[in-house]
């Protein structure tokens, strides 16, 4: 599916969940409390470019060119 979307990504929880057993639960499957934070960190990191594109192209309510 990422192929046929050039916006779209594809994070590598695998990769990243391998290396750190202390994300999941006793099952060694569901996320946990750090599982979850790395979770989001790790859409957060490939979100961040584009926000931060975002944030330069919307200037603050209020906010005049001079």
């Amino acid at each position: 599916t990422v192929r046929r979307y050039p916006n779209a990504v594809l994070i590598d929880w695998r990769a990243a969940g391998s290396q750190h057993p202390e994300y999941f639960g006793r099952d060694g499957i569901h996320i946990g409390a750090a599982g979850a934070r790395a979770y989001t960190l790790l859409i957060v990191e490939q979100l961040q470019p584009l926000l931060s594109a975002d944030a330069v192209r919307k200037k603050p309510a209020g906010h005049s060119e001079e």
